[in-house]
């Protein structure tokens, strides 16, 4: 639990959570962690936090770092130098390549289409940099190819202000609706500072038509369905990962 900025809250006063998230976490390896590894989760406040994290604390102590399955940090903005998937934001921890590889990073902000110039998500400013995107539904990374994805959808809506966006809630006696292939995704970056994970509804016999919309603006894209979107391969994909790192002998 960390202090957040609301949906409403443009004129709250500036507030700075990571102290609190580094001291939680530093408490957490201390009494809670006894050696065992680790995944990191986090989306859009939650991805700012982690994307503080690994370089402060993670990656200036390699037995922490041995211990880091991966992480998933979507909806953050991850960085990485054109060509590279290494560097930028985070100089010792790569982009993961395969859906196996453990110490790495999981990054995406999916959209239908390019982010636009005014984008808040999925562009950077910095000169010779992108924003990194890694795909959770290919085994193997490949910009060249799109692949399908597992979508997990609630049957429940969102407690609070977000729950009033978020569009029609699927309806169904479980808690969850499972609709695979109903969309595929792709990776694409440009050397203007945009990566960006697109998503094309490919449709399902039972619902062809009916996609998840762009709720809060295209400059925000999907932001709201970055996880569900990709839900199921996100699963397999940290369970691969997990079965790697405990086949290396890290325990």
């Amino acid at each position: 639990m960390y202090p957040q900025g609301t949906l409403v809250g443009g004129s709250e006063p500036f507030f700075n959570p990571f102290p609190s998230v580094l001291a939680s976490f530093e408490e957490f390896l201390a009494k809670y962690d006894k050696g065992r590894g680790f995944v990191l989760i986090g989306h859009s406040q939650g991805s700012d936090q982690l994307d503080q994290l690994i370089p402060a604390l993670i990656e200036k102590d390699p037995e922490v770092a041995k211990k880091m399955v991966s992480a998933v940090i979507l909806g953050g903005d991850v960085t990485v130098p054109d060509g590279q998937i290494v560097g930028g934001m985070f100089k010792k921890t790569p982009l993961c390549q395969t859906a196996n590889e453990t110490h790495c990073v999981v990054a995406y902000s999916s959209f239908y289409q390019e982010p636009p110039a005014e984008a808040g998500l999925g562009r950077t400013l910095n000169p010779g940099e992108h924003v990194a995107c890694v795909n959770p539904a290919q085994l193997v990374q490949d910009e060249s190819s799109s692949a399908l994805l597992s979508t997990y959808q609630p049957t429940f809506r969102f407690p609070g202000i977000i729950g009033t966006v978020t569009g029609e809630i699927a309806s169904a006696g479980t808690p969850w609706v499972s609709t695979p292939g109903e969309y595929s995704a792709q990776c694409h970056w440009n050397s203007g500072g945009a990566g960006w994970l697109q998503i094309k509804g490919e449709g399902t016999p039972h619902d062809p038509d009916e996609f998840v919309q762009e709720l809060i603006g295209p400059a925000d894209g999907l932001h709201l369905f970055d996880f569900n979107l990709a839900l199921g391969n996100l699963v397999r994909m940290v369970a691969l990962q997990t079965q790697q790192y405990l086949f290396e002998g890290e325990v």
